[in-house]
């Protein structure tokens, strides 16, 4: 236990925001959610700047390592005695697991580790103290079908804490038509794309995310 700190509000600090993380791109309605967003804030007098994603791809590939060690085996037992059927978010994470080594979780460790410093030290660098971006690629998904993680596991291996909101928003078709000349970007982005039908999801509330930096010293040179 440590004392409660009563801290006192102060408009001195930076907004990065994160329209897109480069892997999968968000729905319309979150799209014009963000905008709003970005416009209030903006008209309040807070600071916002454009940030870029940095290495997520990379990040997740540690992420999908780290969770399942061992291949996803220890899961994949317990599944198979239950009887219970896959869901198709839990097979995405388990068939991107690998079995690895106690050296090679190591190896990934000290990835990890150094990852979550170059995000620090960039979001130091250029001043930004929190990010606002997207909760997951679209509203809350149908049943069964959610099975893109990326805008929230992205934190959790980079150990910064975030919130989800709600904006006050719904679907509306009218607003939030589909993006017929998007180009996706890969087998991926294209399902996720697809996916998406605003008659689907009229009046669907629109949340967001917003990720805090954690102020914390750089790691020590492990090269000496």
């Amino acid at each position: 236990p440590i004392p409660w700190k009563q801290l006192t509000p102060s408009p001195e600090f930076t907004v990065g925001v994160l329209w897109d993380d480069i892997m999968v791109h968000p729905h319309p309605p979150v799209q014009r959610a963000m905008r709003e967003a970005v416009a209030k804030m903006t008209s309040a007098g807070i600071a916002m700047k454009d940030w870029q994603p940095y290495k997520h791809a990379h990040g997740m590939r540690i992420i999908n390592d780290l969770f399942y060690p061992d291949g996803a085996a220890a899961q994949l037992a317990a599944l198979e005695a239950s009887g219970e059927p896959w869901l198709p978010l839990t097979k995405e994470a388990f068939t991107r697991a690998r079995k690895m080594t106690a050296a090679e979780t190591w190896t990934v460790n000290l990835e990890r580790e150094a990852y979550r410093t170059e995000y620090r030290m960039l979001m130091k660098e250029q001043g930004v103290d929190f990010i606002l971006c997207p909760a997951y690629l679209g509203v809350a998904a149908e049943p069964n079908e959610a099975r893109y993680s990326a805008y929230t596991a992205i934190w959790n291996i980079l150990d910064m804490p975030g919130v989800v909101f709600p904006t006050g928003l719904k679907v509306d078709p009218d607003l939030d038509g589909i993006e017929t000349d998007y180009k996706p970007r890969s087998a991926q982005d294209e399902f996720e794309y697809r996916a998406y039908a605003p008659e689907k999801f009229v009046d669907a509330p629109i949340g967001l995310q917003l990720v805090c930096l954690l102020h914390v010293a750089p790691l020590p040179d492990r090269s000496i």
